[in-house]
């Protein structure tokens, strides 16, 4: 095209005079301007600019035929009003395509971004557990570093260390961003807009803040053999309902290992409830004589009760 722009009124039906000069004046342009606001052309017709823009748009609009400033491709537009116009008619207006491929290429952009900022995170607390950076603070800058890290939100965060008014506070969270025990994410003007913590920073630094706390392995004791009561079910109305039924909550880990024999026992009780007992064959002899949860006692210890 020789021009930026060709343009051309386009009106949808037979109107009257006087609609035909609000048009007209609606959409006149001088060098790229509209000349006239609505409100400036009611005036004159006795009308509000909102009732001129009605108007035009109902019975007219602006056929627009102009290139792209980035891909150069001749595109035309319709607009039925001054501001849709206006946008259409700025020199650094693309067309719907380009905008895609833009849109496009910048959600790449910060996908990539947010791959190299997941990336350099997870290298910095790497980094920061190989060589316990942790260490590198005192204990005291440890705990209140800790304490700000409890903070629900970077925003309250922010807003706690700024009511403190103490530069302290700011030099260990910086200190701990160097250090890799947590992350700060900052905008382009600096600030910080987010907070992500080493993972289990807890668990890393306790030994350290509270050196007489050493850690405690405990060992939690299995058995494969499972026995409880199971208790008669009282609301049971037809044969078809179970006999008993009711839940249980095993003291110990209980496992049952794929293809070893068990041995089943059932030992009903005058109320109606059952008692179960399965346990591995080979084992009948290390749990025989262990009292069963809500069963029988052995002998001895009725004898022992009796007496006491």
């Amino acid at each position: 095209m020789d021009n930026k722009y060709e343009i051309e009124i386009v009106i949808n039906e037979e109107l009257s005079e006087e609609n035909l000069n609000i048009i007209k004046r609606y959409w006149f342009l001088d060098n790229d301007k509209f000349i006239e606001t609505p409100s400036k052309i009611g005036k004159a017709f006795g009308l509000s600019g909102f009732e001129v823009s009605k108007i035009a748009k109902k019975f007219s609009y602006l056929k627009i035929t102009r290139s792209c400033s980035d891909c150069e491709s001749i595109e035309e537009l319709k607009a039925d009003t001054i501001t849709i116009a206006k946008a259409y008619l700025k020199p650094s207006w693309i067309c719907s395509n380009c905008i895609k491929e833009n849109q496009q290429a910048e959600s790449e952009r910060l996908a990539h971004e947010q791959k190299l900022l997941l990336e350099n995170r997870a290298n910095k607390f790497a980094k920061a557990i190989s060589e316990q950076s942790w260490y590198k603070l005192n204990r005291k800058d440890l705990k209140l570093l800790s304490q700000m890290l409890q903070a629900p939100s970077t925003q309250v965060l922010i807003k706690r260390l700024i009511e403190l008014k103490e530069k302290k506070y700011w030099s260990i969270l910086y200190r701990a961003d160097e250090y890799g025990l947590v992350d700060l994410v900052k905008n382009n003007k600096n600030y910080i807009i987010e907070h992500y913590p080493l993972h289990n920073l807890e668990d890393h630094i306790k030994p350290y803040i509270n050196p007489s706390i050493n850690p405690q392995t405990t060992t939690k004791q299995t058995l494969s053999k499972l026995s409880f009561r199971m208790l008669k079910n009282k609301k049971r109305s037809s044969s078809d309902d179970p006999l008993n039924n009711g839940t249980f909550i095993p003291e110990q880990d209980i496992i049952i290992k794929a293809g070893v024999l068990h041995s089943y026992l059932l030992y009903p009780r005058e109320n109606g409830d059952v008692h179960l007992s399965i346990t591995p064959v080979d084992q009948i002899g290390r749990y025989k004589n262990y009292p069963r949860s809500g069963g029988p006692k052995p002998i001895g210890d009725v004898i022992d009760e009796w007496n006491d």
